[in-house]
């Protein structure tokens, strides 16, 4: 790349949706429909010694834990052509859903609708890339999908030195995700730290230069200029964008994962510029989905700030600041921040969850960098944890009740102490179940001024919904 780095970001700060791909075991256990009166695959699975829901069904067709299985990851349409079938992917779904699609038990559409009683979201060609065709998963398909949208980013400083008059430059290198795409520009989230520091001469402490490359160019001279846009020096979370008419490649935004809906253990791959020596990737699992971590602050005003996080065990960097990290479909997850270093501990990596770093970033680039505040102290009262059978996840379930209101907030008059939270709906369709302590104050991310907020909540027994018009009172800044 041809550049003097002096300065490699450190990732100063220390301290979720995929269910695994693959291939179903053996297709030699889901006959072919002909001579089976039209049953569909599911009834056929049942009649041949299994058991379960069709959320199971879909499961076990797409799950390759079987050490015995030998399909190395293929997906379901992969496994039927090898057992002697021909056809196209709309072939293999026709199959599956019965013999000219009469006297079906079950076909494909009703199996879509039976996930988006879990993923309502999720759209059918989603749903078909997750489950039924593509087999897409694990490290190489993630890597090879994220790192399309993700940028190394060089931030240019200028400070005063010990001589009356006279500065010198350093620079920063680390990351950044390529988010949204629109009115002619891409924004991009990365980390705050990535374009300040506390000791540039600059007012606001943010570079006076920021570049970006897109991986394949990094050792090029396209450079490309982006501008600082705003961010959150107290989450780490900052927003540049960049002229669309800079790029020499058709670039993508990211697909963005829910990060509520990650699972202990399932894979994941960090994307950034490690050592500021360009793009590159390492992989892991989530070690924990979140926890909260105490940082010491980005600028001296403050101390110490705390953030919520995601764990893993994939090789963190300096330079991987920024950087994404990635489910197994290449779905972004969290934004890259920081790792621990300490004598005898080793791999213990974090990201900000994507719920909380989109969240900024769309209020950043909406609604002014502000975010609504109710105005309200709540803990979690219990704790319990379950194993989902049918999406095979082991999940944290808490009962979140308020400790406190604030006088002349949002919540005043509204909520009161004991109040138990069941869950937040807001006028535009954007709704959540409050199951996690996180999860209110990362919903609010979405509100806007004079929005409505339907909370339904518990109290003395009883449920009840409480509406909330927020005013622009109750909006501060990211």
């Amino acid at each position: 790349m041809n550049r003097i780095v002096s300065k490699i970001a450190i990732l100063i700060i220390v301290v979720c949706l995929c269910l695994p791909l693959a291939a179903c075991t053996d297709f030699s256990d889901i006959k072919g429909v002909d001579g089976q009166n039209g049953r569909s695959a599911y009834q056929i699975w049942l009649d041949n010694g299994f058991s379960g829901t069709e959320i199971d069904f879909l499961n076990w067709l797409s799950t390759n834990e079987d050490a015995n299985s030998g399909n190395d990851g293929k997906s379901a349409y992969q496994i039927w052509l090898d057992n002697g079938y021909t056809g196209t992917e709309s072939d293999f779904l026709n199959w599956l859903k019965g013999a000219n699609g009469q006297n079906v038990q079950i076909d494909i559409y009703q199996i879509y609708n039976a996930y988006l009683t879990t993923y309502p979201n999720a759209s059918f060609e989603e749903f078909l890339e997750k489950f039924m065709l593509t087999g897409y998963n694990g490290t190489e398909y993630a890597i090879a999908k994220g790192i399309q949208s993700v940028v190394s980013i060089y931030s240019t400083f200028t400070r005063n030195t010990n001589r009356p008059g006279q500065s010198s430059e350093f620079s920063a290198g680390g990351a950044g995700i390529i988010y949204k795409i629109q009115g002619g520009y891409a924004y991009i989230i990365t980390n705050y730290h990535m374009v300040y520091d506390r000791s540039s001469n600059a007012v606001n402490g943010i570079a006076k230069k920021i570049e970006v490359y897109t991986y394949g160019h990094e050792s090029t001279t396209n450079t490309i200029t982006a501008e600082f846009v705003g961010g959150s020096i107290t989450q780490d979370i900052a927003v540049i964008k960049v002229a669309l008419s800079e790029f020499s490649d058709n670039i993508q935004a990211v697909q963005v994962a829910d990060s509520n809906q990650l699972s202990l253990g399932e894979l994941v791959v960090a994307i950034g510029n490690a050592a500021a020596r360009g793009i590159s990737a390492t992989s892991g699992i989530i070690s924990v989905d979140s926890e909260e971590i105490q940082m010491e602050a980005l600028d001296s005003a403050t101390k110490s700030i705390l953030l919520r996080v995601i764990r893993t065990d994939a090789p963190i960097n300096q330079g991987n600041s920024g950087g994404g990290l990635f489910n197994a479909h290449g779905e972004l997850i969290g934004i890259v921040n920081a790792k621990t270093i300490q004598s005898g501990v080793e791999n213990i990596g974090y990201a900000i969850p994507i719920n909380v770093a989109a969240g900024i970033a769309d209020c950043v680039i909406e609604n002014d960098s502000k975010k609504c505040l109710l105005g309200i102290e709540i803990s979690a009262a219990s704790t319990s944890m379950q194993y989902n059978t049918a999406q095979g996840r082991i999940e944290i379930t808490e009962a979140i009740y308020v400790d406190n209101v604030t006088s002349n907030s949002l919540a005043t008059g509204k909520l009161q102490k004991g109040d138990k939270l069941i869950s937040a709906k807001l006028n535009n369709g954007d709704s959540i179940m409050i199951t996690r302590l996180f999860h209110l104050s990362d919903f609010l991310y979405k509100a806007r001024p004079n929005d409505m907020l339907k909370l339904e909540i518990e109290r003395n027994g009883a449920l009840i919904t409480v509406e909330i018009v927020l005013t622009s009172s109750g909006f501060n800044q990211v």
